[in-house]
């Protein structure tokens, strides 16, 4: 027999007391007390940490469930659930993220709170800094192009300016302008930056500003959204979609309903393809100039009102809703496909806020933090749930499912309780059940309730049908129980029959008897009338 041993360095340090060690496949999960627990797997000759749960518990036992959510027992604080080990909450736990935006190229993410915190993430390092700022930060953005990210800010004597930020400095291109510098989206082309706001568009350009709202009645528009657009821009707003190009506002698309109302985010798919953000309809395929298609919650978009929308480099869209991110792939076929994300998939919250991607690494921010995922093991759950019957009443009368059996035909008051077993859906799983029988509807019921009730059910047989879904929409196949009601002896085969029996033998008899007396009295005045005859004779 030969040994082989091999020792891996910890890379979360050695000074570490392990409390439990499990092999998921090529990963190996391991729990240090007070320091929660490390996914890791081999790689070259190393170990590496790929993801770090639970932090600060002291984790006793981890197992893997057959839809491969993970649960864990801890030594204090009971049992934790985790649903999918690829979506990770990378920090900010319980913060409300506000905006996104990333640089591509040296791997930086920028994270923007409501609470006006501001952040870089070093993607490549690691590593996270805050920026100490003096003046009250407002919405940023990074142009990819000129790998610069701007913000426009707020100082304590309320004068408003638009700053570029490096890593290495801050720099005010513009202030001491008349009107704010809030922005909604902003574009900068040759120096010249392009606003929009509640103002509508705003022009900032080396001893030149423009604002639209004091421009023209048209001008007069609440924007939320602008990007380049043939030879101008392309401006989403609270009326509707707007275009700019040679210092005029127009509205080519005010015969079409669904563009001349809310526009929430526009992004750009192609050269000639957008994809439109609306409050209302979901998502409008704008090509060349024209509606090619719409994607909306008839297609299993999550909600119609879209919230952000972001393009990755396969050209897979990310839609940010108040109910969670949808990805939508093949969206240039004839059928697209829509995989949603919920907190049944594992996201901290449905409140989504923005989406950037960085390879095949999604980032996600929301109401409670930031959250990543790869992309490349993005895949649904083909897992049904399990589905039990529990228990049943007869006439409010707790009874074993033996009882369904033979049921007189007073015992027509039925419920029956059941159980659908999906740990993912965290106890809201969606049921369709339905009743076959004597003059019963035999069309599919849906409900999140987890018993149904029949009442005054009359006598014949049944069959009672009940399947469940998962999370991802996979449904398991129908349960069945089957039973009768009786009916009355009243109204049973034989004894109908002998009352037809009895019925018939008692007709008869009086029919007989009838009959019998009638002959008895004509013989009677027969005998008679003879008698009389003979009487006369003498």
């Amino acid at each position: 027999i030969s040994i082989s041993l091999k020792m891996y360095n910890m890379p979360f340090g050695i000074n570490k007391e392990l409390l439990f060690i499990a092999f998921f496949g090529n990963e190996i999960w391991l729990s240090l007390r007070g320091n929660g627990v490390y996914k890791c797997k081999v790689l070259n000759n190393q170990l590496k940490v790929l993801g770090h749960y639970l932090k600060k518990a002291s984790i006793s036992s981890i197992n893997r469930d057959e839809t491969k959510g993970y649960w864990f027992t801890s030594l204090k604080k009971g049992v934790y659930y985790l649903p999918n080990d690829n979506i990770e909450l990378r920090g900010f736990i319980d913060k409300n993220i506000f905006q996104l935006e990333i640089d591509t190229i040296n791997s930086i993410l920028y994270v923007n709170f409501t609470e006006g915190e501001f952040y870089i993430l070093n993607l490549k390092r690691g590593s996270q800094s805050m920026v100490e700022l003096d003046y009250s930060l407002q919405k940023i953005k990074f142009d990819q192009k000129l790998s610069n990210l701007y913000w426009s800010t707020l100082d304590k004597k309320r004068y408003s300016s638009i700053v570029k930020y490096t890593p290495m400095e801050k720099e005010v291109c513009k202030d001491g302008l008349l009107y704010s510098t809030y922005f909604k989206d902003l574009i900068v082309e040759n120096d010249t930056f392009y606003l929009v706001n509640d103002r509508g568009l705003h022009i900032v350009a080396d001893n030149y500003e423009y604002v639209s709202m004091d421009s023209s009645p048209i001008g007069k528009m609440w924007c939320t959204s602008i990007v380049k657009y043939k030879g101008g821009f392309l401006i989403g707003t609270k009326r509707g979609l707007r275009t700019f190009e040679n210092g005029i506002i127009k509205a080519p698309f005010k015969n079409e309903v669904i563009l001349s109302e809310d526009i929430t985010c526009i992004e750009k798919l192609t050269d000639s393809i957008f994809l439109i953000g609306t409050k209302k309809y979901g998502i409008v395929l704008l090509n060349k100039g024209k509606i090619e298609r719409i994607i909306n919650e008839s297609d299993g978009l999550l909600k119609n009102l879209v919230r952000t929308i972001h393009c990755d480099n396969q050209q897979t869209v990310w839609v940010g809703t108040s109910k969670g991110v949808s990805r939508i792939t093949n969206i240039l076929k004839k059928k697209v496909e829509v995989y949603n994300l919920t907190k049944e998939q594992g996201l901290p919250s449905i409140e989504i806020a923005a989406i950037k991607t960085l390879g095949d690494t999604v980032y996600i921010g929301t109401a409670k933090g930031l959250v990543s995922l790869d992309r490349t093991k993005l895949y649904p759950n083909t897992l049904a749930p399990h589905v039990f019957i529990n228990e049943c009443k007869i006439n409010s009368i707790e009874k074993g499912m033996d009882s369904l059996k033979y049921l007189n035909y007073n015992e027509n008051n039925i419920t029956i309780f059941y159980e659908g077993l999906n740990y993912k859906s965290q106890g809201k799983v969606d049921y369709k059940y339905r009743l076959i029988g004597d003059g019963t509807d035999t069309n599919w019921v849906s409900t999140q309730s987890r018993l149904v009730q029949y009442t005054l059910l009359p006598p014949s047989d049944y069959l009672f049908e009940l399947k469940a879904e998962n999370e991802d929409g996979y449904w398991s196949e129908p349960i069945q129980v089957s039973f009768t009601i009786h009916p009355p002896f009243w109204k049973t085969w034989w004894f109908i029959g002998l009352v037809i029996i009895s019925s018939a033998l008692t007709l008869f008899w009086i029919v007989y008897s009838f009959f019998k007396r009638r002959e008895l009295q004509l013989v009677e005045e027969a005998e008679k009338v003879e008698l009389e005859k003979k009487m006369i004779e003498l």
